[in-house]
């Protein structure tokens, strides 16, 4: 058990891995969170000076709390939504020259000087969240107890308080954090003056109640969770400045009543609002004098509209960076032009350098590359061994995330003109090294990974089948990264040959296969038994593999009324 012990301690290998990057627009200092070895929990806030390659630590929340990093409540739902189980530090923000950072620890707010590295306390009303500074690391605004407060010269104070029982300010709903992957609830104006904050009431959303089974004699959890088909919460924006004076932004709320995301830059203030059905998408422009809204953009599609992460975005033209489903191919839009050839299937847009557009893409589903566009050097990418990618891009400095195949390591380099360096990961190796073969199993050319015992000879012996596919459409699970398969190397070191394989509605492959479940019924259970099954069927026949043992034990399964969400799970 030693593996699954090794899992559990490292949190899946990821303690001691760099997270959280943060270029400066000047290039030379990136920021990042990272634990000090592979089995702290504790992340710490640290800078790389570019010049030099030198690291150094920023804040060590040991030492800032004296040893006292017990997480709040709101916080730790918050830290739920990110799937983040560190201590510590979970997020920072900083102000737009990335020469201050500020987060919170225990509840309390602290401040960081990334060039001096000196931290100090924020003299603020605990327990804090989402801690965030103003553009010019002058003030800090956060949410206590559902108000949104800030504290500047002038000291600490309320900007926005509820006005009632289920109402917060500058948080997100939790449709917005769990299914739009939108973590804030406020977003400062460029000059600093005014926040732009959401009002969310939940009065209208059902509530649950939650059991802590280890502590089995203790009161449930009330909780508000809006389940599909139930209402949602009532979401509002709000212009709000200094004195708290606010503006209410108008757009319609009743056939609009997702604010997907926000962003205010120095050409203006944008959201994009979406209808309930998410077959209407609009990005609105706001005129920040009167609240009042203009359309700039209508996206539509008789099914759903996939909200792609990073967009809208402008550049420094005041061209609108945006993305279109153009047939088969999620196409990156600048301006007015389609820029990306059909067949590159955009995956989300990681900013903006002046004119220069970085963002993530692949022909292929089971990889993700970085790429960069402008109108002087066209498209231009900027990896090409097969695995997943991500990227940074700022004065200069790009920095690359790479997880391949081919490593156990995810190796993150830090390019520039004079040289380049590597970001330290104290990550710990896995004790077991996952074998990956890739195949276009079935006239669907499912993307499918095999995996066989370690040391096993094909031929030798037959061997039982395990289906470790993800339980639903919305995420793949058969990529180019050696890291995805440590637990289904463990599976099949324990005498399987497991198959992983990606069906129908997976992500990347194009809007044409996301929405062939377009219209299957959304019970899980449905869906496997009408989609999926068949389709693993084919790539078992792909694979050389009888699937007559494997459909009895699904029928099996299913007709004894257990696991019937998990009929590909065995």
């Amino acid at each position: 058990m030693a593996y699954p012990d090794d899992l559990a301690q490292t949190q899946g290998f990821t303690l001691g891995r760099p997270v959280d990057v943060s270029v400066s627009p000047d290039g030379q200092r990136v920021v990042f969170l990272r634990t000090r070895h592979g089995r702290d929990p504790v992340r710490c806030l640290w800078v790389l000076d570019v010049a030099s390659g030198e690291e150094r630590l920023a804040a060590d929340p040991d030492a800032l709390t004296d040893g006292d990093l017990s997480v709040p409540a709101a916080e730790r739902a918050q830290r739920e939504r990110r799937r983040d189980r560190s201590r510590g530090i979970s997020s920072y923000a900083t102000d737009s020259d990335v020469r201050r950072a500020v987060f919170t620890v225990a509840g309390h707010i602290y401040t960081a000087d990334l060039t001096t590295h000196e931290t100090s306390e924020v003299s603020a009303i605990t327990p804090a969240l989402d801690a965030r500074l103003d553009p010019a690391g002058e003030a800090v605004a956060y949410v206590h107890d559902g108000a949104l407060r800030i504290v500047d010269r002038d000291g600490d104070r309320a900007l926005a308080e509820p006005d009632g029982p289920d109402v917060a300010w500058g948080l997100p709903e939790h449709v917005a954090s769990e299914s739009m992957a939108r973590m804030r609830g406020y977003w400062w104006s460029p000059d600093g003056m005014r926040i732009a904050a959401t009002r969310v009431d939940n009065a209208p959303v059902q509530t649950w109640y939650m059991f802590n089974p280890n502590e089995p004699t203790g009161e449930p959890i009330a909780m508000k969770y809006p389940m599909a088909g139930t209402a949602n919460a009532e979401v509002s924006l709000w212009l709000i400045d200094r004195v708290g004076e606010r503006i209410e932004v108008r757009w319609d709320r009743s056939a609009f009543e997702y604010l997907v995301t926000a962003v205010w830059d120095e050409h203006g203030l944008l959201i994009v609002v979406q209808n309930r059905p998410q077959t209407v998408m609009r990005v609105l422009s706001v005129d920040v004098a009167t609240g009042d809204t203009a359309l700039l953009r209508e996206d539509t599609d008789p099914d759903w509209l996939v909200i792609v992460p990073g967009v809208p975005a402008r550049t420094s033209a005041a061209e609108l960076v945006w993305t279109v489903d153009d047939d088969d191919t999620r196409r990156l839009v600048v301006g007015a032009e389609v820029v990306t050839p059909p067949g590159l299937q955009v995956h989300e847009v990681r900013g903006v350098e002046q004119e220069t557009v970085l963002f993530t893409a692949s022909d292929e589903p089971t990889e993700a590359h970085a790429w960069t566009w402008s109108r002087a050097d066209g498209l231009r990418r900027l990896t090409t061994e097969p695995g997943l990618h991500d990227s940074w891009l700022a004065g200069g400095t790009t920095v690359i995330s790479s997880h391949t195949l081919a490593a156990s390591d995810a190796p993150i380099t830090v390019s520039t003109a004079s040289g380049n360096h590597r970001i330290t990961s104290v990550a710990e190796t896995p004790s077991l090294q996952p074998k990956v073969d890739l195949f276009k199993a079935g006239e669907l050319e499912l993307r499918t990974a095999v995996l066989l015992p370690t040391g096993h000879v094909p031929g030798s012996a037959k061997l039982p089948v395990l289906m470790d596919p993800y339980a639903g459409p919305a995420a793949q699970r058969a990529v180019s990264a050696q890291s995805s398969y440590r637990a289904s190397q463990w599976y099949a070191d324990q005498g399987f040959l497991v198959i992983v394989a990606d069906g129908r509605g997976t992500p990347n492959r194009g809007p044409r296969w996301e929405r062939t479940i377009a219209g299957v019924n959304s019970d899980l259970a449905l869906v496997k038994e009408s989609v999926s099954l068949q389709e693993l069927v084919d790539g078992l026949n792909a694979l050389g593999i009888s699937p007559r043992d494997l459909i009895a034990i699904l029928q099996a399964i299913k007709a004894s009324g257990a696991l019937q969400a998990d009929i590909e799970v065995l």
